[in-house]
């Protein structure tokens, strides 16, 4: 939503928002970011995301890493939960099914791991942890702006958007 002002960015959130059926996702019961630390730069991610700030491997740091091919995360902080991100990591492509996150198989508490570690999360206790924010409830009128937007904006060439067909 790169170039679009905040206002049409929230009209755009609204029509997602419309779309998809609504979950609701626990987190398990312990999480250890230190493991899933290890586990995110050893299982591949690195193989399209950056290393993070933590990492020292076989060489040293992350340094020397080509940030500019790494796909870029978002602030994960801002964007979800670690619930909704670990069952995003377990089945990306459940969430995302047009997007290029392969699956990584993720066993048991991994997944849970990871996510407390790319968001940061410094407790062990997931109970501590920060629920997805409600999504707003915006007006009809919003709504249709949003799905007008995303309609002049293509956003369907990329993305499997139900009754949205590329432009």
């Amino acid at each position: 939503m790169h170039g679009m002002s905040d206002e049409d960015q929230a009209a755009v959130v609204a029509y997602l928002g419309t779309l998809g059926e609504k979950m609701n996702i626990r987190a398990g019961r312990y999480v250890n970011a230190e493991l899933g630390s290890a586990i995110y730069h050893e299982r591949g991610c690195v193989a399209c995301h950056a290393p993070t700030a933590d990492f020292h491997g076989p060489q040293g740091s992350g340094e020397g890493f080509d940030d500019a091919l790494a796909v870029a995360l978002p602030d994960l902080q801002k964007k979800t939960s670690l619930a909704a991100l670990e069952h995003f990591l377990k089945e990306p492509s459940k969430y995302r099914p047009d997007g290029r996150m392969p699956h990584l198989p993720l066993a048991g508490q991994e997944a849970l791991d990871v996510a407390a570690h790319l968001l940061d999360f410094q407790s062990s206790e997931p109970r501590e942890a920060a629920d997805l924010k409600p999504w707003p409830e915006e007006s009809a009128e919003v709504i249709a702006r949003g799905q007008a937007l995303v309609t002049q904006k293509n956003c369907a060439a990329c993305h499997d958007l139900p009754g949205i067909e590329a432009q």
